[in-house]
């Protein structure tokens, strides 16, 4: 009988921290998106030097995220927004408007997927 109530207990402690990681996760990545989306529009309205400061201050917001990421998350996938942001830089630096809006839209995608990559799932447990 005792040790039903420790596998119970676990089991309560296990999906209600990946409860807490998920609705972390899904609120930081929201506001992530929200800030490079602000970002796009600077871009898209050709106001490179607000664009820059913005994907600035997004590069501070990951890179704190970032640091809990590495706790929940597969490295790999760290590494693809780590990319894309150095590559999003590099081309906002340069003020390519197509390149840049290009590496918005796969930061934007590797954002939202780490959510509901790690949403439970029938098709994420199988």
């Amino acid at each position: 009988m005792r040790a039903l109530v420790i596998i119970i207990l676990l089991s309560i402690l296990v999906v209600g921290l990946s409860l807490l990681t998920l609705n972390y996760l899904q609120s930081t990545a929201g506001k992530l998106i929200e800030e490079i989306t602000i970002a796009q529009k600077q871009i898209e309205a050709g106001n490179w030097p607000l664009a820059q400061e913005q994907l600035v201050s997004f590069s501070r917001s990951w890179n704190k995220a970032h640091q809990k990421w590495t706790i929940f998350l597969n490295h790999q996938e760290i590494d693809q927004i780590d990319l894309a942001l150095a590559r999003l830089l590099s081309f906002a630096r340069a003020c390519d408007p197509n390149q840049s809006l290009a590496e918005l839209a796969s930061l934007k995608l590797l954002l939202s997927h780490i959510p509901e990559k790690e949403t439970v799932s029938l098709p994420n447990i199988f």
